[in-house]
């Protein structure tokens, strides 16, 4: 797929939502109440309400707001493009949301006073994940910056090479969700299940930051392994690997910090600076930030070249 049918793809994923509040508006419109509950106390129920049209009027300008922003980075393209375009779909998706569920919830009780959220709060904060779809649309070429060829080590049998990386950032990040996902349990004892929900999925999502948060690459006779407190995160065995080099990482290249995911490769991504990537046979590349970067990847072409040889 090139990248103007990618760019082109982009933005229409931008049209999705907002023609699907319009169809659900002209399907409903005679059924729904002149209210519609906008806010919930913490037990579920709700304690404030909007007028049906007004409501929709600004949740659909919003919508097309962010169409606007995200078609313009799709299709203009240009530095952080991506990640506008990521944005404008989490708004979009969130704002869909916002209107789809107390719609939903209101024709299925009745009346707007008794429509309460309970679960569907999971809905709510799972729709910020629409803007995952514009961001791999988007076409994002491969790192072409900085590169630096190590000539691989004479030695026929090269030395096993690890190195240990801990983010204070993410470490940061992580002990505040456990922090607010405690929080909302103890909240959640007088206030009702919802905050207990809440809590539950922060702490599903800080599995994977704890896990980025340190983390181990070991270079030896099976390939590169990149590990975090014995949970696998990549292993690449030798005999899928077509070449390696140290790449200047940058994190809004990758669409920011973490673990990225793009068209093309993938990226273990906690500091800007050198760090190793590795071709596969596949032409996927994998990189990886890590300290002395430069010994490891002459490491791995030793065991490369031994491999090769036998």
């Amino acid at each position: 797929m090139t990248g103007k049918t990618r760019r082109a793809l982009c933005g229409a994923s931008f049209l999705i939502l907002p023609s699907a509040l319009l169809i659900g508006w002209l399907v409903w419109q005679d059924t729904l109440p002149p209210v519609l509950p906008t806010h919930w106390e913490g037990s579920g129920t709700p304690d404030g309400f909007t007028t049906t049209t007004s409501y929709t009027t600004i949740i659909g300008a919003l919508l097309i707001g962010a169409m606007l922003v995200g078609q313009a980075a799709c299709l203009r393209g240009g530095e952080g493009a991506r990640w506008w375009a990521a944005g404008a779909g989490m708004v979009q998706g969130l704002m869909s949301s916002l209107w789809f569920v107390p719609v939903l919830l209101t024709r299925a009780s009745g009346d707007p006073a008794t429509a309460r959220l309970d679960a569907w709060i999971v809905v709510l904060i799972a729709s910020i994940g629409w803007g995952f779809i514009p961001a791999v649309l988007y076409p994002v070429s491969r790192l072409t910056v900085q590169t630096t060829r190590i000539t691989p080590m004479s030695s026929a049998a090269p030395e096993p090479w690890q190195r240990s990386v801990t983010s204070r950032l993410f470490l940061a990040v992580w002990a505040m969700m456990i922090v607010v996902a405690l929080g909302l349990v103890i909240l959640s004892l007088s206030e009702g299940v919802v905050p207990a929900i809440v809590g539950g999925v922060i702490v599903l999502l800080s599995v994977p930051v704890a896990l980025i948060s340190t983390y181990r690459v070991s270079i030896d006779e099976r390939g590169v392994r990149v590990t975090s407190r014995g949970v696998p995160l990549a292993r690449l065995p030798l005999e899928d690997i077509a070449d390696s080099r140290v790449e200047e990482l940058v994190p809004i290249e990758w669409g920011g910090w973490g673990w990225r995911l793009r068209p093309g490769g993938s990226a273990i991504i906690t500091r800007r600076g050198p760090g190793l990537a590795i071709i596969r046979l596949s032409g996927r590349m994998f990189a990886v930030s890590v300290p002395d970067a430069e010994s490891g990847q002459a490491v791995l072409e030793a065991y490369i070249v031994k491999h090769r040889c036998e």
